[in-house]
């Protein structure tokens, strides 16, 4: 992305629904704003596991983390690798959610996603293997396009049913190989 990006010149994202987390992890969190897609918004990973006390950043920080990420995915998508269809950052408008307001505003920059209906592998204990092996050779597709694919495992992994594909996300600690001293 060319120009510096900041939570006043990002478009903001028509909101088809009021935002409903669908996901959690240790840097952010995947709300579904549409019947078509999510959003990754980064929170400040304060005991998130324990007792909520976590609160979304719209600072600069978390916009360099989801353009990253983005990039990534932009480029493992055009390269044949099996991930949700990146759509672009854009501004969350976020209403309702009881842990994200306080005095940090209620926009938020997100990378918005294509919405994959499906389960996380792990999760899913029939056909494990199979699943498994497919996630593996979606990340050696990435390994082969050049990236280091640091925290691949089943756990970023989507088995959809419907449309009978593996689809790999987060890619918050993925690298170029080119990119790393």
């Amino acid at each position: 992305m060319d120009q510096q990006l900041t939570l006043q010149n990002l478009e903001a994202y028509p909101l088809q629904q009021e935002p409903q987390e669908v996901g959690r992890g240790i840097r952010a969190f995947v709300y579904r704003i549409s019947e078509n897609h999510v959003a990754k918004i980064p929170h400040d990973k304060y005991d998130f596991l324990e007792n909520n006390d976590v609160w979304l950043r719209n600072d600069e920080s978390a916009i360099e983390e989801i353009v990253h990420e983005y990039e990534i995915a932009r480029e493992l998508f055009d390269g044949g690798v099996c991930v949700p269809r990146p759509e672009g950052i854009f501004s969350i408008h976020m209403g309702r959610e009881p842990y994200v307001l306080a005095e940090r505003g209620t926009n938020y920059p997100g990378f918005v996603m294509e919405y994959v209906p499906g389960e996380i592998i792990v999760n899913i204990e029939e056909d494990y293997e199979l699943r498994i092996k497919i996630y593996d050779e979606e990340v050696k597709k990435a390994q082969e396009l050049g990236f280091l694919t640091e925290d691949a495992d089943g756990i970023n992994g989507i088995w959809s049913p419907t449309r009978e594909k593996v689809y790999i996300f987060d890619f918050g600690e993925w690298a170029k190989v080119e990119d790393v001293d």
